[in-house]
């Protein structure tokens, strides 16, 4: 499956080629006006595109585990859930497992395009066995520049493991 990992003006300008599955993030409260929510829209496309929103924020409890106060006071934040990750799961798994269209490219987005969204990436491929084909110069240019640390650079980890965990 090809895979881009976008921020969200390169998700905004995003042209669809073929028929793709979008998953985009935003932080919980985000406007129109902020520029950086799932609200704003795409480019119109001939072919099928398939939008899921979620909303939380970019943090990762796992930096935190060893600190109680922290980690119990962040996690009362709008973080990844379970319950986020459970609905992304099915939305994603129920478009593969029921579709008549051959989805074969997925797009994910998030503001900056660099912990969410490739964590995102990173943890759906691997649950669902797809072997990702990075797309676009600025998600190889990404990879490559986390080559020395490919295994272990998965962005967000918290999100990464509540994916696996759905």
């Amino acid at each position: 499956m090809k895979i881009y990992v976008l921020n969200y003006q390169l998700a905004q300008r995003f042209e669809f080629n073929e028929p793709t599955i979008v998953i985009r993030i935003s932080d919980p409260g985000c406007t129109k006006a902020d520029g950086n929510n799932a609200s704003q829209k795409l480019q119109p496309s001939e072919f099928p595109v398939l939008e899921f929103c979620y909303e939380f924020e970019d943090i990762d409890l796992t930096v935190y585990e060893g600190d109680e106060e922290v980690y119990t006071r962040l996690s009362q934040r709008p973080i990844m859930t379970p319950e986020i990750a459970k609905k992304m799961v099915d939305d994603f798994g129920g478009v593969l497992a029921a579709s008549n269209t051959p989805f074969n490219t997925l797009a994910v987005h998030c503001n900056a395009g660099i912990s969410r969204s490739v964590a995102t990436a990173f943890a759906l491929t691997r649950k669902f066995g797809i072997v990702p084909e990075w797309q676009g110069r600025r998600t190889i240019g990404l990879m490559k520049a986390k080559a020395d640390k490919f295994d272990e650079y998965i962005g967000n980890r918290w999100v990464y493991r509540k994916i696996l965990e759905a």
